[in-house]
């Protein structure tokens, strides 16, 4: 153990003096991510905008596409959900200002889900408002990512595969490890306040690091092939 310490300390030294010889790896390292915790944390003291205006292009008129809708309306951050003929009178008002983003349900999505197809959406932000479009980027992203799992989904369980079951419950704790952190996410913030909030995610985010480290990898096994229908 002694000698474990004072290779650590050693180490811990040489590599402290690495960093004070070049200020570019000091500033990597420390200064940089200390401006970015101040830089973030004084301009969201308020806590995070909501109620953010997001566009819905729908020509699909389906009851699927209905339902997308009233999936992404029950999300955090989309307020109000103009629908817009086309993309391009979406794309209008994004440049207008009116709107931060704009989600597009193409015509047939209803259908493609109906024949086993996996269906096509597309959404859009504006990032010349970084954090609207950041946070509506991740609404739509999660949206897509739960309406491309219910198509994979379906389309697996048709084909009869073996590995349905498991893809099915996989599938849902996907969406539930998206929804549980959403529901308290807003109120933990309210409580806590947004540099708090934003300490507790930072730590949080070191459970990953460990998961990734205990997941078993095998180098010598072959990756699988899917077989297409």
């Amino acid at each position: 153990m002694k000698q474990i310490r004072q290779g650590f300390w050693k180490v811990f030294v040489t590599e402290t003096k690495k960093l004070l010889r070049r200020p570019l790896f000091l500033c990597c390292t420390v200064v940089f991510p200390l401006f970015c915790c101040f830089f973030f944390t004084t301009l969201m003291k308020e806590g995070l905008p909501e109620q953010l205006p997001l566009g819905i292009v729908d020509e699909d008129h389906s009851a699927t596409s209905r339902n997308i809708i009233r999936t992404l309306q029950s999300f955090q951050m989309p307020h109000s959900l103009p629908t817009y003929a086309n993309a391009t009178e979406a794309r209008r008002d994004v440049q207008r200002g009116n709107i931060y983003g704009f989600y597009v349900i193409p015509k047939g999505t209803g259908r493609d889900a109906m024949a086993q197809r996996m269906p096509t959406v597309s959404f859009y932000t504006s990032y010349a408002y970084l954090v609207a479009g950041s946070l509506l980027y991740r609404d739509m992203r999660t949206l897509s990512e739960l309406v491309s799992g219910a198509a994979a989904r379906s389309m697996l369980y048709a084909r009869g595969a073996n590995s349905t079951a498991h893809y099915s419950f996989c599938t849902g704790l996907m969406a539930l490890g998206m929804m549980l952190p959403g529901l308290v996410a807003g109120y933990l913030q309210e409580s806590v306040g947004y540099l708090n909030f934003f300490i507790i995610v930072t730590v949080l985010c070191l459970l990953t690091f460990l998961v990734a480290y205990l997941v078993p990898l095998d180098e010598e096994e072959e990756p699988a092939e899917v077989e297409e229908a």
